[in-house]
C-alpha cells in the first residue's frame, strides 16, 4: 500500500475552494453576532476538506447556533488530508474517528490526540467482522468487493488492490451511546459506496445531528446516487450544498426553525 502523508497538507484559501468546488448554500436569516465566526480572518479562512465541505459544515452549524461542534467522522481517513474534521479539531472541538485502517489510525491518535480513534469499520448488517479491501490508494479502501473491484477496473494500474484483511464493526448508535451524551452535531460519512447502507442504521428517532456530509459520488463513475438524498429527505434532512464528491444535509425541523 501506497504510505500515507503524515504531514498536514496546505490549506487552501476560501476563494479557491469556491472557485473550485462549484458548491451553494441555502440562504438564512442569520443575527448580526455569527458573523465574525463566518468571516473570520484570512488566516484562519483554511479548508483542510477536498472541496471545502468542512467550511460549509462550519456555515451551516454556525447558522443552527453551534460554534464549537462535537463531531462523528466515520470512515475518517488520513487525520488532516481531505478531512472534514480536522478544521474544527484545530479550533478546539473535539470528536470521534471511526477508521479500519491500523496505519491511518496511529497517524490519527498522534496527529489528534484530544480525538477519540476507533478502530473498526460500521456495520450494516448481522455480521460481526467482514473483508476490508486495502487498495494501493488508501482513499479508496472499502468493505465493498464490487466497489474494490469497480475502482481497479476503472483506474487501471494507477490503483490496486494490496490486500483483503478481515476488520470488525461496529454498530453506529452504540457508537454514538458510548462516545457521545448525545447526538453529535456533525457526521461526516465516506466509505467509498457503503454511505446509504450505513445510514439505514442510524436511530433517526433518537439522534439528530444539526449536519450530515454523506459521499453521495458512485464510486468508479462521475455519477451522483439520488438514493441517499431520497433517503435522507424521507428523515427530514434537507440537501442544502453540495460538492463534487459530497452532499450536506440538515435537519429540516431545526433548519425550519431558523427561517
Amino acid at each position: 500500500m501506497a504510505a500515507a502523508n503524515d504531514s498536514p497538507p496546505p490549506p487552501r484559501s476560501r476563494r479557491d475552494f469556491l472557485v473550485g468546488a462549484g458548491l451553494g448554500v441555502a440562504a438564512v436569516k442569520l443575527p448580526e453576532l455569527v458573523w465574525p465566526y463566518l468571516s473570520p480572518s484570512p488566516t484562519h479562512e483554511v479548508s483542510y476538506a477536498q472541496c471545502g465541505e468542512d467550511l460549509v459544515a462550519r456555515w451551516l452549524l454556525v447558522a443552527f447556533g453551534v460554534f464549537e461542534p462535537t463531531y462523528l467522522d466515520i470512515g475518517a481517513g488520513h487525520p488532516t488530508e481531505h478531512s472534514n474534521t480536522y478544521l474544527f479539531y484545530l479550533h478546539g472541538s473535539r470528536g470521534t474517528l471511526v477508521e479500519p485502517n491500523p496505519e491511518l489510525c496511529r497517524m490519527q491518535r498522534r496527529a489528534r490526540p484530544k480525538d477519540t480513534t476507533v478502530e473498526a469499520g460500521i456495520g450494516f448488517g448481522t455480521e460481526a467482522e467482514l473483508d476490508y479491501y486495502l487498495m494501493s490508494d488508501h482513499r479508496l479502501n472499502t468493505f465493498s468487493k464490487e466497489d474494490a473491484d469497480a475502482v481497479v477496473q476503472r483506474f487501471g494500474q494507477s490503483v490496486q488492490l494490496v490486500s483483503v484483511v478481515k476488520k470488525p464493526l461496529r454498530d453506529v448508535n452504540k457508537v454514538i451511546a458510548e462516545n457521545f451524551n448525545q447526538a453529535p452535531n456533525f457526521v461526516s460519512i465516506d466509505v467509498e459506496g457503503l454511505d446509504l447502507a450505513i445510514l439505514k442504521t442510524f436511530d433517526f428517532q433518537r439522534y439528530r445531528p444539526e449536519v450530515f456530509c454523506v459521499e453521495t459520488l458512485e464510486v468508479g463513475s462521475s455519477r451522483t446516487r439520488p438514493d441517499v438524498t431520497e433517503f435522507m429527505n424521507g428523515q427530514d434532512y434537507l440537501a442544502r450544498a453540495a460538492t463534487f464528491p459530497n452532499t450536506l444535509y440538515v435537519d429540516g425541523k431545526k433548519w425550519r426553525s431558523i427561517q
